[in-house]
């Protein structure tokens, strides 16, 4: 099974490694579902840790927490490490790294900073544990975008939220699209194409409505898009958990 692993096939390395436990009775429950996880079955993972035995130990733990991470279910990533706690040795820095993972997706800068000052007395003797501080300071001073604020933009300019939200092109089309059917609308009612006329101010509404809702929208986008720039960076600079560590040491067992 160990070189099935090593070869990166991993839902083989799974059958033979639960052929295995049947053979010699060993428990090959962590070098199963890092496998599973590896093979991004993390529904797998997340079942299992979930429903049949809770996390025993932190390599455990930290899988359930990346397999909920990656399944895009940020808050129960977050949540899965809260039983756990800094303690003032090298681990804090895997542990506060992790933990800021989930919340730095959700664009959670209140619970980021809690978790900040929780590792403050423990982050002078480690210097990677002061840098990741450092930066997510610097990550907090960066001004979310406002979601209602891009709507009433656009509620009083057509294409002003979208503008605001970074959104150019998608600004220009919102305020063109509410201009010229409200022009063609007016040119119609003047000339008394009652029912062109209508027809017309009908969809200048829609474009109205939908205009302050894509407003919305783009500033909730943006602020997502800032917040999964922010994370691949953080993830870049100082790494990620990967369970390819624990299963060497329960190799080494």
């Amino acid at each position: 099974m160990w070189e099935l692993y090593n070869q990166g096939r991993y839902i083989e390395a799974i059958t033979e490694a639960k052929r295995a436990e049947k053979l010699s009775k060993q428990n090959n429950e962590f070098f199963i579902y890092a496998n599973y996880y590896l093979a991004g079955y993390y529904d797998k993972v997340i079942d299992y840790y979930t429903t049949i035995t809770p996390p025993k130990d932190l390599c455990s733990t930290y899988l359930l927490s990346m397999a909920f991470l990656n399944s895009g279910k940020y808050e129960d990533s977050y949540q899965t490490l809260l039983q756990k706690n800094y303690s003032g040795n090298s681990e804090d820095f895997i542990l506060f790294r992790q933990r800021v993972f989930p919340l730095i997706l959700l664009d959670d800068m209140d619970r980021i900073k809690e978790e900040s000052m929780a590792v403050y007395e423990f982050s002078t003797n480690n210097i990677y544990l002061q840098g990741l501080r450092e930066d997510l300071l610097k990550y907090s001073e960066i001004k979310k975008l406002s979601p209602f604020r891009s709507a009433i933009a656009s509620a009083i300019l057509p294409g002003a939220g979208q503008i605001y939200s970074g959104r150019i092109s998608d600004g220009i089309i919102s305020f063109i699209s509410v201009a010229a059917t409200s022009l063609a609308g007016y040119y119609f009612y003047k000339k008394e194409e009652r029912s062109i006329s209508y027809t017309l101010f009908f969809f200048s509404g829609l474009f109205y409505t939908g205009n302050i809702y894509g407003a919305y929208n783009s500033a909730e986008f943006e602020n997502k898009r800032r917040a999964l720039e922010k994370y691949k960076s953080i993830k870049t600079k100082y790494g990620s958990y990967t369970p390819q560590s624990c299963i060497e040491r329960e190799k080494k067992q």
